[in-house]
């Protein structure tokens, strides 16, 4: 079983980071300029909110809530989909064509966040009633998704 929330946490945590730490930053150095311990407070309290949203990205990436599992020689998916609502799908491992994992370092995956995709994530390509079907199956961690298409033998194409 592969955990489809496992790589959303460091993806977060960057955006997050972009978000807050010039703040503090930049109110911790004002406050040493200028001795005003209004800067001082908002240094204090976008540290604290940072922090916590940390805290709750990491909460997020721990859920057991969707995962993917292999099961009689077919794949059981379950994440929701924003695009037609389904939380869960089972295809048969025969009709999979492709999985395709998105890293961190991908310079497209982050284009993807124009979409409200987060990079870490994986599509899975398959035929169903004779067309390919694409579909967006969540953030797994990548050494997981690796060894899951080698024990599997599903072509894992790494963008």
């Amino acid at each position: 079983m592969i955990m489809l929330n496992k790589g959303v946490f460091a993806p977060w945590v960057v955006i997050i980071s972009i978000a807050f730490i010039p703040v503090c930053i930049g109110s911790a150095m004002a406050f040493y300029v200028l001795h005003d311990y209004v800067l001082l407070n908002v240094a204090i309290v976008f540290s604290l909110v940072y922090l916590i949203a940390c805290g709750c990205a990491k909460k997020h990436s721990k859920s057991n809530k969707y995962y993917l599992i292999l099961q009689d020689d077919k794949l059981i998916i379950k994440y929701p989909d924003m695009q037609s609502g389904e939380n869960e799908i089972t295809i048969n491992r025969s009709q999979v064509l492709q999985i395709e994992y998105y890293s961190i370092c991908s310079v497209e995956s982050w284009f993807m966040l124009y979409n409200f995709l987060l990079p870490q994530c994986a599509y899975i390509t398959y035929l169903s009633n004779g067309e390919e079907k694409c579909w967006h199956m969540g953030y797994p961690g990548k050494d997981d998704l690796i060894s899951f298409c080698k024990n599997t033998g599903i072509k894992l194409t790494l963008k």
